[in-house]
């Protein structure tokens, strides 16, 4: 027995469309120790579309963080001279 193949049987299963969605910005804090203003880090982040904030002592990142809730919190913990 012989069925005929119609049109529509040849042709590929559709792709799921993949979204072209940029990620979503990020609110993030930078602890430095040193103060190098402007941060190249905090520069390079914001090109990226995110909001960064930057702290230069450990009292001024805790209330910050506490006031701003970042997504993110990047610290340098280094020893000062």
């Amino acid at each position: 027995m012989r069925l005929p193949i119609s049109a529509e049987s040849h042709k590929p299963p559709a792709r799921p469309k993949v979204s072209e969605s940029t990620p979503r910005a990020r609110r993030i804090l930078l602890s430095m120790t040193t103060a190098t203003r402007p941060s190249p880090l905090a520069m390079m982040l914001k090109l990226t579309g995110n909001e960064t904030h930057t702290a230069y002592d450990g009292v001024a990142a805790l209330e910050m963080a506490a006031r701003l809730r970042p997504d993110l919190v990047l610290l340098d913990v280094g020893r000062r001279s």
